[in-house]
């Protein structure tokens, strides 16, 4: 790992790393199709550490997607990048079929969607499949975002009502993502984006307590200060605002799709690397696909 390490910091270092820094932060496309895939994760935590830019690595199959992301994770790590490796997950249910996408992968989406509207600048791994499925545009992320914390003051029936219209299912118990629960003065959801569901206690409209619990149990768990509520779900929310009645949302659906993460009419067939350094905030992208063309 030291000689690669050492590599890496050579080629930033030479002329062609500056120019690649160069283009990249000018929003310029580059290919990576002759990059060795042994050294893609280590790239991307580079390009993240020299740039501070969002870095979204495309790879073609979930196989490749999964390797990808454990050496991202890893590379993030030794080379101390404080920034998240997100999985953005293909849902992995066709159009015809009659089934929702399962939870994990629900989860995993608005885990990586949540880290951008935070500003978060991650490195994203994604295959075509999964960029080609039609999310939630940035601004309803945000406008279906809310961090609750102790001390504050809400009524909790408006707060049940708030989480429905977020798309959580009311439930009898909470056990898994997307429910909620209301006993008295407690409130229990399970955000797709936190490990553990969450146990709102209420004194009047006050938030007294906050913890997380355990699903299985339902014995509370350790004491939190505050927790972002991601969107309950996100197809059922999609055809709200795809469907009759979504108004101006529906009008910009499709060109807030992914906006986020990548931007259209850049690149060839292998993909390329882009910066986000226009106030369009477009991240950076590196292609893996191995048999595309050189720039």
């Amino acid at each position: 790992m030291s000689d690669r390490s050492h590599l890496f910091n050579c080629f930033s270092a030479s002329a062609l790393g500056q120019e690649l820094s160069k283009r990249i932060a000018a929003g310029s496309a580059v290919s990576c199709a002759n990059v060795d895939a042994a050294g893609w994760a280590h790239l991307a935590a580079a390009l993240r550490a020299e740039t501070g830019r969002t870095v979204v690595l495309v790879t073609a199959q979930l196989k490749q997607q999964e390797t990808l992301q454990q050496d991202v994770e890893t590379w993030l790590r030794l080379l101390d990048v404080d920034t998240p490796a997100r999985f953005y997950a293909d849902w992995e249910v066709l159009p015809h079929e009659d089934k929702l996408p399962h939870a994990d992968a629900l989860s995993e989406r608005l885990e990586t969607l949540q880290a951008l509207a935070d500003g978060a600048a991650p490195v994203i791994t994604v295959t075509p499949a999964a960029l080609m499925q039609c999310t939630l545009p940035p601004a309803e992320i945000a406008h279906r975002s809310r961090t609750l914390r102790l001390g504050d003051r809400l009524e909790p029936l408006d707060f049940i009502e708030w989480l429905e219209e977020q798309g959580y299912e009311p439930e009898a118990q909470v056990s898994s993502r997307g429910e909620l629960s209301l006993r008295g003065g407690i409130v229990d959801v399970f955000p797709f984006t936190t490990p553990w569901p969450v146990r709102c206690e209420f004194f009047g409209d006050e938030l007294e307590s906050l913890r997380f619990f355990n699903p299985q149990s339902q014995v509370s768990r350790e004491k939190i200060e505050d927790v972002t509520l991601s969107p309950g779900g996100e197809v059922g929310l999609l055809k709200q605002l795809t469907g009759p009645g979504g108004g101006d949302v529906a009008g910009t659906f499709t060109e807030g799709c992914h906006r986020a993460l990548l931007r259209s009419g850049r690149g060839g067939r292998g993909g390329g690397a882009k910066g986000d350094g226009d106030s369009a905030g477009r991240p950076v992208s590196c292609g893996m696909d191995p048999a595309a063309p050189p720039a």
